[in-house]
């Protein structure tokens, strides 16, 4: 069986750090997908990358759009399995990173969020998956917590 396939949603407001996470996890990724929020979108036109433009403010939503696109492309390239991992726009994730947490998620069968908690950034919650055998993955910004 082929590899799954790994997308990052990375949702943003045009923030100025969005660069270096996008250059941070674009190598260790098949594809990135940018969701681009708030009423002033349209913000990184020179992203190489699929781009939502959704002008409402709800970082919930921007998550859903980004988790849409990556199954759509999942399967449009006929891939039985994927990994997505949303990163905040400020997330810059070291090299090797990516790798790392699909092959323990994968280990595990679990899916797992980390939330941006002051420093250590350790503050791991782990479920039981849903019936798919497709991982979403919220990432913070230390692979310390996995």
């Amino acid at each position: 069986m082929a590899d799954p396939l790994n997308f990052a949603v990375i949702p943003t407001n045009g923030r100025a750090c969005f660069k270096d996470c996008l250059l941070a996890i674009e190598p260790q990724v098949d594809e990135v997908i940018v969701v681009e929020g708030g009423p002033e979108a349209a913000r990184v036109p020179w992203v190489e990358h699929p781009v939502i433009r959704e002008p409402e403010l709800n970082i919930s939503k921007w998550w859903n759009l980004g988790l849409e696109m990556a199954q759509l492309l999942a399967k449009g390239a006929g891939a039985p399995q994927w990994n997505v991992a949303i990163l905040n726009d400020d997330t810059i994730v070291p090299t090797g990173w990516m790798s790392a947490v699909t092959a323990a998620m994968r280990q595990e069968s679990a899916a797992a969020a980390c939330s941006g908690d002051p420093p250590p950034y350790t503050r791991v919650s782990t479920r039981a998956p849903r019936s798919n055998k497709n991982r979403s993955i919220s990432v913070c910004p230390s692979i310390d917590a996995v």
